[in-house]
Order: C-alpha cells, then sequence, then structure tokens
C-alpha cells in the first residue's frame, strides 16, 4: 500500500487544482508524448510524495520573435499562504481588470497567469532515457484525477513504486485539443521492465525534484517591471488603434 491514501492525494489535486486557476529552468530531460500510445512510469516528487505539481506562468511578454514563446515564471508560485504578490506584473493585470474588464481584455488576456502541471516520468518503451519531466495541461490532470476517485481506499495508488502500474497515455494529435490524449492506468506485466524499476527507483526518486528548484524565481522585481512596461507601451496602443477603426466604422455607418 502506498504512504499516501486516497483521500489525502484528491484533496491536494484539489488545491493545486485551485492554485492554478489563481496563478528557464535547470537543464532535465523534458518528455515529450509521441503520436501514439506512451507507457509511462509516472513517479513522485521527493519532497510531496505525489507526482503532481502545478507552475503558474506568463506568456507573451517578449517582443522579439525569436523569445516569442518564452515564459516567466509568476511570482505567486514562490509566495507562502497569504503573502503579498508584489510582481509588477500581476499588478497591471489587475488594474486593467479594475479599469475597464472587457475593453482591456485582449491586453491582459494575453499575459495573465497560466498553469502547466508536471510530472516526473520514466519512458518504459525508452527506460534508457532516464528521468524525464513531462508538462500537460488540464485534461490530462483531470483524467488523473477521475482515475484516482474511481479507486477503492484499498486499491494500490499508480506511482506506489512497490507495486508500479504504468500511465498508457495515447496521444493524437489529429483530434481536438480536449480529445487529444487518452489516459489510462494498466498493469506492467514485463519482467524485465519490473527489474528494471525495481533495480533503478531510488535513483530515479532521488532525482525527483521539486518543481521550483528546476524552474526557480529568476526575474527580479525590476526584470518583471521592465517587462510589463514594455509590452504595455505596445499593447495599449495596438488596443487604442483597433479601438479608433471600429469608431471610424460606426461613424461610416451612421
Amino acid at each position: 500500500m502506498s504512504a499516501v491514501s486516497k483521500q489525502s492525494l484528491l484533496e491536494k489535486m484539489n488545491q493545486l487544482a485551485a492554485k492554478a486557476g489563481t496563478g528557464g529552468g535547470s537543464k532535465v530531460k523534458r518528455f515529450v508524448c509521441k503520436n501514439g500510445r506512451n507507457n509511462l512510469l509516472v513517479l513522485p516528487y521527493k519532497d510531496s510524495g505525489i507526482p503532481f505539481d502545478v507552475l503558474n506562468s506568463h506568456k507573451n511578454l517578449f517582443a522579439d520573435k525569436d523569445k516569442a514563446n518564452m515564459k516567466v515564471t509568476a511570482l505567486s508560485n514562490f509566495l507562502e499562504a497569504g503573502q503579498k504578490n508584489d510582481c509588477p506584473i500581476a499588478g497591471a493585470i489587475s488594474q486593467l481588470k479594475q479599469d475597464d474588464w472587457k475593453a482591456n481584455r485582449p491586453v491582459w488576456s494575453k499575459i495573465e497567469e497560466k498553469p502547466d502541471y508536471y510530472s516526473w516520468v520514466i519512458d518504459l518503451d525508452k527506460i534508457e532515457d532516464g528521468l524525464q519531466l513531462w508538462r500537460y495541461g488540464k485534461t490530462v490532470y483531470e483524467a488523473f484525477q477521475n482515475i484516482i476517485n474511481l479507486l477503492d481506499d484499498e486499491d494500490t495508488l499508480f506511482f506506489d513504486l512497490e507495486e508500479p502500474q504504468m500511465a498508457v497515455i495515447t496521444y493524437d494529435k489529429e483530434k481536438d485539443a480536449a480529445l487529444m490524449y487518452n489516459t489510462q492506468v494498466k498493469p506492467i506485466k514485463d519482467k524485465k521492465i519490473l527489474a528494471s524499476i525495481a533495480e533503478s527507483k531510488d535513483a530515479w526518486l532521488e532525482g525527483c525534484e521539486n518543481l521550483r528548484v528546476v524552474y526557480p524565481n529568476n526575474y527580479t522585481i525590476e526584470q518583471r517591471q521592465e517587462l510589463i512596461d514594455n509590452y504595455l507601451s505596445v499593447a495599449l496602443a495596438k488596443a487604442e488603434e483597433a479601438k479608433s477603426k471600429i469608431d471610424e466604422l460606426a461613424d461610416e455607418d451612421e
């Protein structure tokens, strides 16, 4: 039996989901699902004992096209409960909403905190690749929640390495986003794989670092201020230009 109970795990997962709603790493291997079936051993973080964590980030803050996909880790990830968030990016988003939620939505919605969920995994089809960090979205996370909800209290949790099971993630890139991933948990029957797990599990678990170690707070308050200032100088001008064009068209129709 796992040291983590089903109920305590579900409570923690609900807390992570709620945290995600409010919301460069170190050089680790990243797992990316291939099209088709992916057989994964999902491992718990060594500090929490559960295999799930969430990290909120801001996107679209960089004007440089080479940095268009770069994310800025949200300061909220590093705050204790009740601690004030002094991040200039979060402050600007809040102010834009207060000033005019609807009119400013094209500006603040692009940079608002968005969650990514992370788990440490071993690709059972390529065990030699070792420990990898898998980033996924809400659909997969909720599928894991549903799987755990259906367990009886005495059932073994799928990440208990004393009785390991595999997460089977079937990915179809041709389907709509909400249907791309099918998530199941199945027993591991291959004796060679079970032997590899037994031999390597302690070393793997030691490498399952806290997510905030992998993605530390690499931006100072001053750097965050500069990013939001640069973003707003362009975004607000574009929003005002778009509004002017709409007003002009409305005037022409009258």
